[in-house]
């Protein structure tokens, strides 16, 4: 049966993955990556290097990020989440954020 997640549902499903699925548009057209992240007050942060992608959030912030947890071919739940980008430029703020991160991913 396919049922929709409430609010709660979907931060607690946002608080336990580990990978996401980030989205945004690349010469007019999607473009998905996956990242490692931390959902903090609301908002998912990750880390990446400058290339493609970033060039693109900074000329289009629209994104969005999807992550799931799977048991069974019948058995998930998914949650898909609409935000924009604003990239952290203070050297402190990124550090604080880098170190949560890897904490995180090595757990």
């Amino acid at each position: 049966m396919i049922t929709t997640l409430n609010d709660s549902q979907a931060r607690k499903l946002l608080r336990a993955a580990r990978v996401a699925r980030r989205g945004c548009i690349v010469n007019g057209g999607p473009y998905i990556t996956p990242i490692n992240y931390n959902f903090e007050d609301d908002c998912v942060y990750s880390h990446s290097l400058a290339g493609l992608k970033i060039a693109a959030l900074r000329d289009n912030p629209r994104a969005c990020v999807q992550v799931d947890e799977v048991e069974s071919d019948l058995g998930w739940r998914s949650v898909l989440a609409f935000g924009n980008f604003e990239e952290i430029v203070r050297p402190s703020e990124r550090k604080q954020i880098l170190s949560k991160l890897l904490k995180r991913s090595q757990c």
